[in-house]
């Protein structure tokens, strides 16, 4: 895994491409994630490609990935237990699924230029019941990718 990296010397940014591993990075130190070195995951169904993580760059608090969802498709219903969770529809519609503590599903949607937020803990799942593909940035406060 290669980033680019710019830890305060004299050089100017983006000037010393170093490889790294994971925990190559430290806390000081300014990191740039490429397309190529994003780290991937389908585990709640639609593609996402974690440019932020411990995977990425050794990140201790925070993640992001963008993802895409493609048309007719849905997540499988989960929850994130120690993080509350951000997204921002960058193109396309979704449909937000969640689950109360009364056992009862419920939905809103989102369009291209909005925001979801998920509390910690809430059973929630995308649905993409559109004939256009959905893409979206996720941000969470840990800093692991799931």
């Amino acid at each position: 895994m290669k980033l680019e990296t710019n830890t305060g010397s004299d050089q100017a940014i983006g000037s010393n491409p170093v490889a790294h591993n994971r925990h190559a990075c430290g806390q000081n130190d300014v990191a740039v994630v490429k397309d190529d070195e994003f780290f991937t995951d389908v585990d709640h169904g639609p593609f996402r490609a974690w440019g932020i993580c411990d995977v990425t760059c050794n990140t201790t608090g925070v993640s992001m990935a963008k993802g895409d969802m493609p048309p007719h498709s849905e997540g499988a219903f989960h929850a994130h237990h120690d993080t509350d969770t951000a997204l921002y529809i960058l193109a396309g519609r979704v449909i937000a699924e969640w689950i109360d503590k009364g056992r009862n599903v419920h939905q809103t949607k989102a369009t291209a230029g909005e925001f979801i937020f998920i509390p910690k803990g809430v059973i929630h799942r995308p649905v993409n019941a559109f004939n256009v593909p959905m893409t979206y940035i996720v941000a969470r406060g840990v800093a692991h990718a799931d």
